[in-house]
């Protein structure tokens, strides 16, 4: 069922930032020490979701799932934007005007390459779907790899470029209309 004009989502998501000293990683996981640098809950609207079997973290993280709350988890919005994920990225175009302004679309949507804490998670992960709304639990972490490779989550909601994704470990997902049953 397709939802409504309006925001579906109006929380943001909600950070806490861990102590500056290094935390302990809480996995290694395929070559990978995976370290929390903050907890984070976001609640949105899936936008896109893309699988990736050949990247260097494919096996780490194989799914990117766009989010979008705010204005951005609006039917009406998103009904006038064209979006797109590759290469890790999540892109959105528009023609004429832009529905809102560049900044606001920004500080409400991204792209998460999420890490599954356990299977049950992965499962829920591989299923999810556009337009659904969920909420994701867990941490923003940093991931060190071979040859002391990092991949860094953002810590910011108003960045873009490279760098500005959320890289989450997920201890639940939750589909919000699985809430009430």
């Amino acid at each position: 069922m397709p939802h409504p004009a309006g925001a579906t989502i109006t929380r943001e998501p909600v950070q806490i930032l861990l102590a500056e000293s290094a935390p302990a990683p809480i996995a290694e996981r395929d070559d990978f020490s995976i370290r929390p640098l903050a907890r984070y809950v976001v609640e949105g609207r899936v936008l896109r979701t893309k699988r990736y079997r050949f990247d260097p973290v494919s096996d780490l993280a194989p799914y990117d799932v766009g989010l979008g709350w705010g204005k951005m988890s609006d039917t009406a919005v998103l009904a006038q934007l064209k979006l797109t994920q590759s290469t890790r990225f999540l892109f959105w175009r528009w023609q004429n005007q832009p529905p809102l302004p560049p900044g606001e679309i920004t500080a409400h949507a991204s792209n998460n390459h999420l890490i599954a804490a356990d299977s049950a998670v992965a499962r829920r992960i591989a299923w999810l779907r556009e337009g659904e709304l969920i909420r994701i639990e867990g941490s923003l972490v940093e991931a060190t790899g071979p040859g002391n490779q990092k991949w860094t989550s953002s810590l910011r909601r108003d960045d873009s470029g490279k760098g500005a994704c959320e890289i989450i470990w997920v201890t639940q997902l939750t589909k919000l209309s699985e809430e009430a049953e």
